[in-house]
């Protein structure tokens, strides 16, 4: 119990409090807020013991406590959630408001536990509140029942309210610090090379692994601009496609013989207001050169192949032509023929995409699609008229030019309209479209056909190489599954983009759009 002169003494001791409590506002050391306002606050009140909840600030889980009990980790927390669950600080929490008991045994709202050294007698609780929101709770404890009255109770307010904003201050930082320490840690450990810019490209941070692709250390090149470390071929070339708008490409450096996939991620900082890129570089060599020895294999594979088919082909023809139609002979052979035609057909595609990869986007001759799609249709007319197929072509007044190969925009042609004729049954229509959108500066082509509809299940994969949609109807109809991925390849090699729309028994419509060159060269004139 207090001494009667407590009370006399109470103004000076209250004063002192809340001065001390007022040098922790500086502080952003959250232990030390913790500990330290627990422990004035016990000094001052006469409390045998004390304890503290903080919470998290997107729950009511807490996500540090003080208690005054020596238990193993997973007891202390099992002793926290009860208390909070059926306790006096779990209704303080509730209720949002202070709590005195002064007798805990005749008090429901306080819970004892079996291992307790000594049974507490008095408490008081209040919250600390910031904003409407309890960001903590503390209790304050006695073994002797009445040890508290309402001045008490009033003075562990007062301090609550001005020790909260300085707990909250605490908790953001020392959430931010926790962050700063998990990020450093990912930067650390990550096998990516990682850089910071500001928006005007200076670098603000970097990972070992991107130290060790510029081959300099941390303060050399802090602060300095990517474009002037020019040793490093990869740094100058980031930043001209920064500038350039680009946020995901694939750089080559020469000197070191790595291939990096290139991603750009843009950063802002609320306060300052200052930007910047996030630049990863995901080191794709491995792939790449996966990817040439592939391309070699197909390039030499191919090349070997399509000689000696050609001369298989040549010889089963003679052979045709000098045989009965009416013998079994004839038959075997024209089946050898039909298959040896097939290999040749696929090698034929496989060089052509071969020959697409190998293509630079953006060179190339100026022609007129136009022209490529009426060639098409014409020699197409034979299967057309065998088909019994209506074919309407819809072309533009004017006539547009793009960039390119026209070889291969040909084949693209050929392709679809090839497939339109080929997937609809005998007097079907097909519509060969094409125009052009000056606005957004591109050239459109579309095919549209009556024929058998490609079910959605079916549609996912129709531009993979190989890929073919088997349905009813269409099983007896030749083909390689590499006509569309060809189509594909040639079309974003030209910098456009392939679409489709297709419906079981209603058809289907095959297009794609290029881009057309700037100026008067996106115009033929009359007469060129």
């Amino acid at each position: 119990m207090r001494h009667p002169n407590d009370d006399e003494n109470r103004l000076p001791q209250e004063v002192i409090l809340l001065a001390s409590i007022a040098e922790l506002l500086n502080s952003l050391d959250l232990d030390t807020v913790l500990a330290r306002t627990l422990s004035l606050l016990t000094e001052s009140v006469g409390a045998d013991r004390g304890s503290f909840f903080v919470f998290s600030p997107t729950s009511t889980t807490a996500e540090r406590y003080i208690i005054h009990r020596d238990l193993p980790p997973e007891r202390s927390q099992m002793v926290v959630e009860q208390v909070l669950q059926s306790g006096l600080a779990g209704w303080v929490y509730r209720q949002r408001q202070a709590a005195l008991v002064n007798d805990t045994l005749n008090d429901p709202r306080w819970v004892t536990f079996p291992d307790d050294p000594l049974p507490i007698r008095s408490a008081l609780c209040v919250p600390f509140m910031v904003a409407e929101r309890i960001n903590g709770i503390m209790t304050l404890e006695c073994f002797q029942p009445g040890q508290f009255t309402e001045a008490d109770l009033r003075l562990a307010t007062t301090v609550a309210n001005q020790a909260a904003l300085t707990l909250h201050n605490a908790q953001l930082f020392h959430r931010v610090e926790t962050q700063q320490r998990q990020l450093q840690a990912v930067l650390q450990s990550t096998h990516a090379p990682i850089l910071t810019v500001t928006a005007s490209g200076q670098i603000r941070l970097a990972n070992p692994a991107a130290l060790a692709m510029i081959g300099l250390s941390a303060s050399s090149i802090t602060g300095q601009p990517l474009e002037a470390l020019e040793h490093c071929a990869v740094c100058p070339a980031v930043a001209q496609r920064i500038a350039a708008g680009e946020t995901r490409f694939e750089l080559h450096d020469e000197t070191a013989q790595r291939d990096y996939d290139v991603q750009v991620s843009s950063w802002r900082e609320g306060d300052s207001g200052e930007a910047g890129y996030v630049i990863v570089f995901n080191d794709i060599t491995t792939l790449k050169d996966l990817d040439r020895l592939k391309t070699q294999m197909i390039r030499t594979t191919s090349h070997d192949l399509r000689n000696p088919l050609m001369v298989i082909l040549g010889y089963t023809e003679m052979m045709l032509a000098e045989l009965d139609p009416d013998s079994p002979q004839f038959e075997r052979v024209a089946e050898i023929t039909k298959v040896t035609q097939r290999m040749l057909d696929t090698v034929t595609q496989l060089l052509s995409l071969e020959r697409i990869e190998s293509t630079i986007r953006g060179t190339g001759e100026l022609f007129c699609p136009l022209d490529l799609i009426q060639d098409v249709v014409a020699g197409l007319a034979p299967l057309v008229a065998r088909k019994g197929h209506t074919v309407t072509i819809h072309l533009p007044e004017t006539r547009p030019r793009v960039r390119g190969a026209p070889a291969l925009l040909r084949e693209a042609f050929l392709n679809l309209i090839d497939n339109a004729i080929q997937y609809t049954p005998d007097g079907g229509q097909i519509d060969v479209h094409a125009s052009v959108d000056w606005e957004r500066r591109r050239f459109d082509f579309a095919v549209e056909d009556n024929g058998y509809g490609i079910p959605r299940h079916l549609q996912a994969d129709l531009f993979k190489q190989f890929y073919r949609a088997r349905q009813p109807g269409t099983e007896r109809i030749p083909g390689t599954g590499l006509g569309l991925s060809l189509v594909k390849a040639t079309v974003e090699h030209h910098g456009g983009e392939v679409w489709f729309e297709s419906a079981p028994g209603v058809g289907s419509t095959f297009g794609f759009w290029l881009p057309l060159p700037e100026g008067e060269e996106a115009l033929e004139t009359v007469g060129a």
